[in-house]
This record gives C-alpha cells, sequence and structure tokens, in this order.
C-alpha cells in the first residue's frame, strides 16, 4: 500500500487504544495522534505532515490490519 502523504496508516496489525486528535485539529508532523496496542505493546501513531484532521476512520476498541487506513490529514499548503 503506498501511502499518500496525510493518509495515516496503521503499521501493523492490532487494536486502536486511543486517538488523541479529533476532527479538526490541527498537527505538526511527528505528532501522536493514535496509540495502538500489537503484541502487547504500545504503539505510538505519528503525523507525516503539518496539516488538519480532516476524517477518522477508526475508534479505540476498533482492531486494525496493517496499512489500514486510521485517518487523513490535510496538509498545510
Amino acid at each position: 500500500v503506498v501511502a499518500r502523504k496525510g493518509e495515516i496508516r496503521a503499521p501493523l496489525s492490532g487494536k486502536i487504544e486511543s486517538l488523541k486528535v479529533k476532527k479538526g485539529d490541527y498537527v505538526k508532523e511527528g505528532d501522536v495522534v493514535a496509540l495502538m496496542i500489537s503484541m502487547k505493546m504500545v504503539v505510538e501513531i505519528k503525523s507525516d505532515v503539518e496539516g488538519v484532521v480532516e476524517e477518522i476512520y477508526v475508534e479505540p476498541g476498533k482492531a486494525v490490519k496493517a496499512g489500514e487506513l486510521i485517518m487523513r490529514i490535510k496538509p498545510k499548503k
């Protein structure tokens, strides 16, 4: 899966533990946007762009597969 800038995808299979942002939030590149549990480890999912959270496709407790789209961030122009 080729991820476009601003498409935040699950780095591996696991369960979404918590979301650190909501729709409309402004994030910087490198900000932690979600936490997931995989193989009993907490994995930080970080933004790859600076911009505004456009859409969130998961909620805490949801199981995700590696590469699954978690959220979309509209990059700052």
